[in-house]
């Protein structure tokens, strides 16, 4: 058995001239962000390397940064503000994870005046634009009383489908033009079926919020400054990780930026690639606690020979012109039993009414109406 690259004399230099791990893999000429980092951790415990000054990797808001800025803050708002972050739930939510994490003090924050009890609000009250600080968008069953109490049809406004779908009670589904889920006035607004709302351009997040002024700047200054894409991610302060990879190649391609100049680094310790799961290997029950990824389900489906059409209405892979991605339905609800005879493809509008839906959330079974066939 041959010695290896990394010997304990190697590893202790590096490591008390370094700072982090990923700042002594790239001392080692090792990709940071690579397969090897979790070997040559394994190694530097088995020889006993000393890493007790390393610092933490992956956590920017560190009690450092944040100590100060809770303390000049009077609401957890103000402290998304301060750090530069956009006041949505998201940032609210990790923020304030952090500071609890860390013990801070926020006793003296303020809490909204309850007294008098909650004043009503007219449904017309949140067709707005809504400001920067608010972070948490409206529900869509309020914009949508809103909207029908101020004239709004209650029918989709592409197909004109009404509120209902193969006999079964549908809820249609409010779409914000402009895909700024906070620009809720009452033009930028308008009723969809499931079906229509899904091959819309702005369905899901598909329109993603402009990058900041000087993002491309930025990205060609890093590119430039760096000979691998971790040293461009790493001075974008983005974590090295294969979806920031992924995200890094694109928006180069996007700006046209030459990275020619970037080392290609060759693994010579490829992992073989694993064999994928035949379509009887993978529609079968399971118990894990992972559910298994739709684009894998959808694959096993085709596989086995199930055709791609609506089981509920016949609709294809296309709605008014548009590609539609017809939905996996577990028809028990249960989304660890994926057996051939437990799953169906429905269009979106078909899915949305059986009792087993869920879109963003729990909710409770639409009930049939009287005389309705049961899917």
């Amino acid at each position: 058995m041959g010695a290896s690259r990394y010997p304990k004399e190697v590893l202790d230099t590096t490591a008390r001239e370094s700072r982090s791990m990923s700042e002594m893999m790239t001392r080692l000429g090792l990709d940071p962000g690579g397969a090897t980092r979790k070997y040559l951790r394994a190694r530097m415990i088995r020889l006993g390397v000393d890493t007790s000054h390393f610092e933490r990797e992956g956590v920017r808001w560190t009690r450092e940064v944040l100590t100060p800025v809770v303390a000049a803050s009077t609401s957890m708002c103000e402290v998304l503000r301060r750090l530069g972050l956009d006041i949505v739930g998201g940032h609210h939510t990790h923020i304030s994870r952090r500071v609890r994490a860390l013990g801070l003090d926020t006793s003296h924050f303020g809490t909204p005046d309850r007294a008098g009890g909650t004043r009503r609000r007219s449904p017309s009250a949140a067709l707005v634009v809504q400001p920067p600080d608010r972070s948490r968008r409206v529900p869509g069953e309020r914009l949508r009383r809103a909207m029908t109490g101020e004239g709004v049809p209650d029918r989709c406004a592409l197909c004109g489908t009404a509120p209902s779908w193969r006999d079964r009670p549908l809820t249609l589904e409010v779409d914000h033009v402009d895909g700024d889920w906070r620009n809720n006035r009452i033009e930028n607004l308008r009723l969809l079926c499931p079906n229509c709302h899904a091959v819309t351009d702005t369905y899901r997040g598909r329109a993603k919020r402009p990058a900041p002024p000087g993002a491309a700047e930025r990205l060609r200054a890093a590119v430039a400054d760096s000979v691998t894409v971790a040293g461009a991610l790493r001075l974008l302060d983005r974590p090295v990780s294969p979806r920031q990879r992924a995200l890094f190649r694109d928006l180069v391609a996007e700006h046209g930026i030459d990275t020619s100049h970037f080392h290609r680094q060759v693994h010579r310790h490829r992992q073989p690639v694993a064999t994928p799961l035949s379509g009887e290997e993978i529609l079968v029950r399971h118990d894990r606690g992972r559910r298994t990824r739709t684009a894998v389900l959808r694959r096993a489906l085709a596989a086995t020979g199930v055709p791609e059409l609506c089981a509920g209405c016949g609709t294809g892979p296309g709605w008014h012109g548009r590609r539609l991605v017809l939905e996996i339905d577990h028809v028990n609800g249960d989304r660890h039993d994926d057996r051939r005879e437990n799953l169906r493809l429905l269009c979106p509008n078909c899915h949305a009414v059986t009792g087993t839906w869920c879109r963003g959330g729990s909710r409770k079974p639409v009930a049939a109406p009287r005389g309705a066939a049961v899917d």
